[in-house]
């Protein structure tokens, strides 16, 4: 399946061939004890990371209809990369500071409406959009946020959230959003060594808004408001390549960077967009999920998971295990991820 995906396929071609990362296949053997035991500890088995977003996200959620939680989700997407730039940009709610994604869910859920009335305004400009997030020191890329949110609650004003709501197989949804949404585009042209150019379509933030929007259709059909409980061939969808997965794959050994890598990575350098490192990194990435899907898979007799469902579980971990002893992750000015 691996070879005929349309992302997969070209991510491991590249993969098979870069020198910039190995993974230790005893390594991912042993962090996929640790996933099975995670999954399998009750009451809840996290496998969305929405399930693990704060409780007043949550609620507020929970309050709106599908169309204005897809709505939510689409917006947050749309904005939300590119978080680690010093220094951070920081958003206060409920007496607690929160930085990078946490804290973009903070501020839209209190100041959404806001943002609404951004569109409306005429001569609106990205400095607005920064003062309508408020919060402490500033985004990066906020011309490129600016630009993907007008891009977005244009769609929406000419019908595009239905579009979003259709039932549909997953990745062909993904593809969907890329087409109509440009701000959701993450392409990368590289060579191999052969000489051959390849694309990958690595999809990071559509596919994610794709898993977001499949979870909202399944929880609201158990809530009774809505007529759809999920879309098709979820299994489809790949790991969402960013810089958190690659940190915590790093920190549990699997993987091992060249020694040139290691220490760009750890004096923090920033690394060029499309760069053979950066995209080293994001196609090892997609290939250590899999493999770590295909491991637990084995040791969690009766149970498949999906890859995005595998990646949440990894994301989950990067949040938990975060501390001071936890190694850089890679940096890149994108708004890819």
């Amino acid at each position: 399946m691996i070879d005929n995906h349309p992302i997969l396929g070209p991510a491991r071609l590249y993969f098979n061939q870069q020198k910039h990362v190995e993974l230790d296949e005893t390594a991912l053997r042993y962090l996929s004890f640790e996933l099975a035991e995670t999954y399998s500890l009750p009451p809840v088995r996290a496998l969305h990371w929405l399930s693990a977003a704060p409780a007043q996200v949550q609620q507020y959620i929970t309050r709106k209809s599908l169309y204005e939680a897809v709505e939510f989700l689409a917006i947050f997407h749309a904005l939300g990369f590119c978080y680690w730039t010093e220094p951070r940009w920081t958003y206060a709610s409920y007496g607690t500071t929160y930085n990078g994604s946490l804290a973009l869910l903070h501020s839209l859920r209190e100041n959404i409406d806001r943002l609404k009335e951004l569109y409306q305004k005429p001569g609106a400009k990205p400095s607005d959009l920064a003062l309508a997030l408020s919060g402490q020191n500033s985004l990066a890329l906020m011309e490129r946020r600016f630009a993907n949110f007008m891009e977005l609650m244009q769609a929406l004003s000419e019908g595009f959230g239905d579009e979003l709501l259709k039932k549909e197989k997953a990745l062909t949804k993904a593809y969907k959003i890329k087409e109509r949404l440009p701000g959701y585009q993450d392409k990368s042209k590289t060579t191999l060594a052969s000489g051959e150019t390849i694309e990958i379509n690595f999809l990071k933030r559509a596919q994610l808004l794709v898993s977001d929007i499949d979870y909202m259709m399944r929880f609201k059909k158990i809530e009774g408001l809505a007529q759809i409980d999920g879309l098709e061939q979820m299994e489809e969808l790949t790991a969402f390549a960013d810089y958190k997965l690659p940190q915590v794959l790093r920190d549990w050994g699997v993987f091992n960077y060249s020694k040139e890598l290691t220490d760009l990575i750890d004096k923090k350098t920033v690394l060029a967009q499309d760069s053979p490192e950066e995209i080293a990194i994001r196609c090892a990435t997609l290939v250590a999920v899999e493999k770590l899907k295909e491991a637990l898979t084995r040791l969690l007799t009766g149970t498949k998971l999906k890859s995005s469902e595998v990646d949440n579980l990894l994301w989950l971990k990067s949040q938990k295990e975060a501390n001071d002893k936890t190694r850089p992750y890679h940096r890149c000015l994108t708004d890819r991820y």
